[in-house]
């Protein structure tokens, strides 16, 4: 009896052990996994992309024939954005800030409007950060531009 409880108890503290061994390699994945989130988030990949780079496009403009927007994604977490409203004045209005990501959403400081990430462009959001709707929807585009 003496030898079926050493031999019971063995066995318990062996299946300790690899549980521990075990648990131990879901803690690095599960890191490992959170580090690639954060890396996410923060825009060094997206997708597998860099969301690094410049985007274009031309927006809708109630009182004009189009907003010229040039939105340059830097790095170093700045950003530049430059918009001419075609039609009405020639001169770029410059903004110059910082952006962050969030669940695939780019904000930039200063600026009251998001965008939705997307593979080889950006979608501006509404003001409460929701999709635009409508007609025009699929004008508020800015594509990424090949360098």
């Amino acid at each position: 009896m003496k030898t079926l409880t050493y031999i019971f108890t063995t066995f318990l503290l062996l299946m300790a052990v690899v549980g521990c061994i075990n648990n131990r390699q879901g803690k690095n994945e599960h890191s490992n996994s959170t580090e690639k989130n954060i890396a996410h988030q923060n825009g060094v990949e997206n997708s597998g992309r860099d969301i690094m780079g410049s985007y274009r496009g031309v927006l809708p403009c109630t009182d004009c024939q189009g907003i010229e927007t040039i939105l340059q994604i830097n790095s170093d977490k700045s950003y530049r954005l430059s918009t001419k409203y075609l039609g009405k004045s020639e001169e770029n209005f410059i903004k110059n800030g910082r952006w962050k990501i969030h669940a695939s959403t780019l904000s930039l400081e200063g600026i009251d409007y998001k965008f939705k990430i997307f593979e080889d462009h950006l979608g501006q959001l509404d003001l409460s950060g929701n999709d635009i709707k409508g007609d025009l929807a699929d004008q508020y585009l800015l594509s990424k531009v090949e360098e």
